[in-house]
């Protein structure tokens, strides 16, 4: 697992509370029951999405739905989707010890205590036995 946690000082990337951040979201890309394949759902390529999107209309057509609400329910559920491969918008999977907050949530939280712009800039999740 590598993820690239970024701040504007050394003081802060030293901080107890810095490290800390960073080795959360490695342990959450690492145990996510939902891999996140992008860092935010903005950072997903449109070429995903029209494909997903194609998959969603077809299922949901196949479900016989209304022509009239095919569109609404795809985009709801392409939004759910986005939100599942984001990293930001996920969960953390200590649900229990952040009380539910996701990664989005808990850098903001870092970075208004500590005065810095943090973001995580990308990250890289190995599989053994995968290529």
């Amino acid at each position: 697992m590598l993820v690239e946690v970024q701040c504007e000082t050394d003081f802060v990337a030293r901080s107890e509370e810095f490290q800390e951040f960073a080795r959360e979201v490695a342990i959450h890309i690492a145990g996510a029951p939902s891999p996140p394949l992008h860092v935010s759902a903005g950072e997903i390529p449109d070429d995903a999405l029209e494909a997903e999107r194609a998959v969603l209309e077809a299922k949901t057509r196949e479900e016989g739905k209304p022509d009239e609400v095919v569109a609404k329910i795809v985009e709801g559920q392409l939004a759910k989707w986005s939100k599942g491969v984001a990293l930001l918008d996920q969960e953390h999977v200590r649900a229990d010890r952040y009380e539910g907050k996701t990664i989005e949530e808990l850098r903001a939280e870092l970075a208004a205590k500590t005065g810095e712009n943090i973001r995580i800039a990308r990250f890289a999740r190995f599989v053994v036995g995968q290529e």
